[in-house]
């Protein structure tokens, strides 16, 4: 990894685009000039996705100083590009005539929501020789499959530090090896439930198990009724 990245044309870039995402380049950029100089730095080979991530992950650790617990929220993006049909190296989106590449982001969240950066980010494109194969997916590997994204999404060990770290993800990443791993690495998380699997050791269904038990932290308190009052009917 190059340690040499032109990070002040990358924070100028980032700067122009932030302020005018749906515009084009040279719109954005407010010049011709600060548009030619944007497609230099792109074709700079020292610009790689992977030095820019490192910069931006230094970056968000020196704002996780001092923070008591972080939240680590993940999730995917899909950039579509279908309506440039011209563009080359894309791969099939949700289906074959959706063309794009997909991104997925670790989020570093304060815990009172304020956004501190990102620690990780991967790349890819999906391949037009596996589009209709995903009943194969169970004979391969976990970490060929598409799946292990949430797995590499997690902090590296130099990050971790003494944080408190929660992981935040949807009801994508509710897979037995993806849990499997962050107890392994004793990381508290939350993940939405995809399906009433199996939970209890005989065998009872998760959402069944969870309606037995009382709500532990309402997110609006229920207000007691005073002594003699009658409860409100609703």
């Amino acid at each position: 990894m190059d340690a040499k990245l032109p990070d002040e044309r990358l924070e100028r870039l980032v700067e122009h685009l932030s302020k005018a995402p749906l515009s084009g380049l040279p719109q954005a950029c407010g010049s011709v000039h600060e548009a030619k100089a944007a497609d230099r730095f792109w074709g700079n080979e020292r610009v790689r996705h992977e030095a820019i991530i490192a910069v931006q992950r230094a970056e968000t650790l020196l704002r996780l100083k001092g923070e008591d617990k972080v939240l680590l929220v993940q999730d995917t993006t899909s950039v579509n590009f279908s309506h440039h049909p011209a563009t080359a190296g894309l791969g099939p989106l949700e289906n074959e005539h959706c063309r794009g590449f997909l991104a997925h982001s670790t989020l570093a969240v304060s815990r009172v929501g304020v956004p501190l950066g990102l620690l990780e980010q991967q790349v890819w494109v999906r391949r037009d020789e596996d589009t209709g194969k995903r009943h194969q997916r169970h004979e391969r590997p976990f970490e060929q499959k598409e799946s292990y994204k949430w797995v590499k999404g997690l902090p590296k060990a130099e990050a971790r530090d003494s944080l408190g770290y929660v992981v935040v993800c949807d009801a994508e990443a509710h897979i037995y090896e993806f849990l499997d791993e962050m107890m392994e690495q004793s990381l508290d998380f939350i993940v939405r439930a995809a399906d009433a699997r199996g939970f209890t050791e005989e065998g009872q269904a998760l959402f069944d198990a969870i309606a037995q038990h009382a709500v532990q932290h309402p997110l609006h308190p229920v207000p007691e009724t005073p002594p003699g009052s009658r409860g409100a009917r609703g």
